[in-house]
C-alpha cells in the first residue's frame, strides 16, 4: 500500500490495523452513525452500494500513517479504476462535523482504493451544487489525500474484513 501525492513520487509503505467494529449507515448526514460506535478499530459502510463520495471510512490510530504518533484519526475510503475522481466535499464536511462531536478535531485522510493504473495525484475536491447553482468555494475539507494501490494487500484487507464479519 503506496500513499502517493504527485506523479513519481513514492511514499513509505503503511498497513491497515485490525478493524473491530463493523457499523452500516444510510444518511447522508451521518446521524445514523451512533457517536458511541465511534472508537479505535471501527469500520463503517453505508447501506448503499452508491453513496457519494466514500465506500467507508474508519477509526485509526494516527500512527497508521504517522509513525509514532499518539492519537486517532478518521480514513475515509473511496475505490476507483479511474486516473481522476472527484470528490464531493460537501458529503466529507458532513462526516467530519459529525465525528468532530465525539472526537474533537482529529486528523482526516481520504484514501483512494485503486488499481495499478488508477490515481496518481491530488484529486478534486468540490463542494455541492445547491439547487442547479454553481460549486461552492472556501469551504473545501482539509484532508489528506493518500492512494492505495490494490494487489496483495488488497488481497490481505479483504480476507481480514471477510473474517471478521466487516
Amino acid at each position: 500500500m503506496e500513499k502517493t501525492a504527485a506523479a513519481g513520487t513514492e511514499f513509505p509503505k503503511f498497513k491497515l490495523p485490525k478493524l473491530t467494529i463493523a457499523v452500516v449507515f444510510s444518511q447522508r448526514n451521518f446521524s445514523d452513525v451512533p457517536l458511541e460506535k465511534l472508537l479505535l478499530g471501527a469500520y463503517f459502510r453505508p447501506s448503499s452500494p452508491d453513496f457519494p463520495t466514500i465506500d467507508s471510512f474508519a477509526i485509526l490510530p494516527l500512527s497508521t500513517f504517522v509513525p509514532g504518533a499518539k492519537g486517532l484519526c478518521l480514513v475515509t475510503f473511496q475505490s476507483t479504476t479511474s486516473s481522476r475522481h472527484v470528490t464531493n466535499g460537501a458529503v466529507l464536511n458532513s462526516l467530519f462535523a459529525h465525528v468532530k462531536k465525539k472526537l474533537g478535531d482529529v486528523r482526516r485522510f481520504h484514501v483512494f482504493l485503486t488499481g495499478a493504473n488508477g490515481i496518481r495525484t491530488r484529486q478534486r475536491i468540490d463542494m455541492e451544487r445547491s439547487e442547479g447553482g454553481p460549486y461552492a468555494t472556501g469551504h473545501e475539507p482539509n484532508v489528506e489525500q493518500w492512494v492505495m494501490t490494490l494487489g496483495d494487500e488488497f488481497n490481505e484487507l479483504f480476507d481480514m474484513l471477510e473474517r471478521s464479519e466487516l
